[in-house]
C-alpha cells in the first residue's frame, strides 16, 4: 500500500512566542477528536484511509500531520485545508484539555532545570528562538479562563504563512518555500562540563558539535558518512570503539534546528577522555572507506529508506523536518539515486574537509552526575 504524509505547517505558531503555552494548548486542540469529527476526519476515515495522525510544536513551527493511504490523499488534503483557519472551539472541552496540558508540563519539569533545557541554554545564543520563553511555565494556562474568544484571537494572530507538505517515497510537493529562523550556536569555549541530578553517576553523556550548513551535495555525503561511522553493522567507528569497551552507543546527526553536525555518545565516566581522544585520532585518518565497502553502505542506506517508508507512521516527523528545515525538498527515491552516485573519494574528501573545519571550531559538552544543574567552562 502506498502511503502519503500530509502536513500543514504553521511557522508563526510556535513556542518562541510570548503566548507559548497557549499556543501549545492550541496544538493539542488542532488534533483533538472533537475537532477531527467536526471537520470531517471521522472514525470511518481513520478505519479506511488514515494510518495515523499527530501534532507537534517546537520553537520553530507547529505541524498538524496525517499519514494516509495515497489513493485518499487528495480528499483528505481538501478537508485539512478547508478547515485550516478554524479551531472549532465550540466542540472542545477547554477546561479538560487545559488540565491535561498542565499535568503534562508538571511531569516534564523537574525540581532542577531539565537536561534538554540545560543543554540548549548552554549551546545557544540568547537570541535563539528556543530561549525566548520559559519552557515549562504554566501560569498563563492556569490564568486562562473559560473564555474561548481570547484563545481564538491568539490562534488567528499566529495562523499565517501556512505551508502544506505532501510527501511520498517517490515525490515531494511543497505549497511554498519559506525561510524559518533557526537557533544560533553561541561562540563558546571548547569544552563545557555540565552536571545534573538525572544523569547516571557512573556514566557520561557527550555531545560534539560542529557548526556547518550542509548544501544538497554535502547532505548526500553526510548521510553516507553517518551510516559508515555509526551503523550497528557497518559503522566502522562504532565497531572499533565498542570492541575495546570505550562507549555504550554513538550517533551522528545533522541537527537542522541549528545547522550543525552533532556527534553524541555515552560511556563510562572513567573512559570520557580516552573516548574523546579515540575520536580525534579517527578524524586524523586520510582514508576511511574503499569503493567496495562504500557500495555495501550505500545499499544499506537505500534499504533503510525503503523500510522507513514501509513504517512511515513511526518516522513521519523525521521526513517532515527534513523537508521543511533542510529546504531541499528531495524525495527518498530521488535522494537514493543521488547517493548511489557518490564515490569513495568524495567521502574521504568530505571526511578530511570536516577535519579541517573542526580545528578550533568545536563545542563539546560533557554531562555528568551532580546534585544540581551546573555549568563549568573549560577555556583550554
Amino acid at each position: 500500500m502506498k502511503q502519503t504524509i500530509l502536513a500543514l505547517i504553521r511557522p508563526e505558531l510556535n513556542l518562541s512566542q510570548p503566548e507559548n503555552q497557549r499556543l501549545h494548548l492550541i496544538e493539542h486542540i488542532l488534533l483533538s477528536s472533537e475537532r477531527n469529527m467536526k471537520i470531517g476526519i471521522t472514525q470511518d476515515k481513520f478505519a479506511k484511509d488514515i494510518l495515523s495522525s499527530g501534532g507537534y510544536i517546537t520553537e520553530l513551527f507547529c505541524a498538524e500531520y496525517y499519514v494516509v493511504r495515497s489513493s485518499a490523499a487528495d480528499s483528505i488534503k481538501k478537508i485539512i485545508l478547508s478547515s485550516s483557519n478554524n479551531l472549532h472551539l465550540e466542540k472542545v472541552d477547554l477546561p479538560a484539555m487545559k488540565n491535561v496540558l498542565i499535568h503534562e508540563l508538571d511531569e516534564k519539569k523537574s525540581q532542577e532545570i531539565g537536561i534538554g533545557e540545560q543543554f540548549e541554554k548552554t549551546i545557544y545564543h540568547k537570541k535563539s528562538p528556543a530561549l525566548k520563553q520559559p519552557w515549562f511555565e504554566k501560569k498563563e494556562l492556569i490564568n486562562l479562563g473559560k473564555n474561548k474568544t481570547d484563545l481564538d484571537k491568539i490562534f488567528k494572530k499566529y495562523n499565517s504563512n501556512q505551508i502544506f507538505l505532501e510527501l511520498t517515497f517517490d515525490e515531494y510537493n511543497i505549497s511554498k518555500k519559506i525561510s524559518i529562523k533557526k537557533n544560533i550556536l553561541s561562540k563558546t569555549p571548547k569544552t563545557i562540563n555540565l552536571t545534573h541530578p538525572y544523569q547516571s553517576p557512573e556514566s557520561s553523556s557527550i555531545n560534539i558539535l560542529l557548526p556547518k550548513k550542509l548544501d544538497e551535495n554535502d547532505l548526500n555525503k553526510f548521510l553516507i558518512y553517518r551510516t559508515l561511522l555509526t551503523d550497528y553493522y557497518f559503522g566502522i567507528l562504532y565497531k572499533e570503539m565498542r570492541e575495546i569497551g570505550l562507549i555504550y552507543d554513538i550517533s551522528i546527526n545533522y541537527n537542522k534546528y541549528f545547522d550543525s553536525i552533532q556527534i553524541y555518545f555515552s560511556c563510562s565516566k572513567n573512559n570520557t577522555s580516552e573516548a574523546l581522544n579515540f575520536i580525534q585520532k579517527f578524524v586524523e585518518k586520510d582514508e576511511i572507506v574503499s569503493e567496495k565497502y562504500l557500495d555495501l553502505v550505500k545499499e544499506k542506506i537505500s534499504t533503510n529508506y525503503e523500510l522507513d517508508w514501509g513504517d512511515i507512521t513511526n518516522n513521519s516527523l523525521f521526513y517532515i523536518e527534513e523537508a521543511l528545515l533542510s529546504k531541499f525538498y528531495i524525495s527518498p527515491k530521488e535522494r537514493v539515486e543521488k547517493i548511489k552516485r557518490v564515490s569513495s573519494k568524495e567521502i574521504n574528501d568530505f571526511h578530511k574537509g570536516l577535519r579541517a573545519e573542526s580545528k578550533n571550531n568545536l563545542i563539546i559538552t560533557i554531562l555528568n552526575y551532580g546534585k544540581k544543574a551546573e555549568k563549568m567552562i573549560d577555556k583550554k
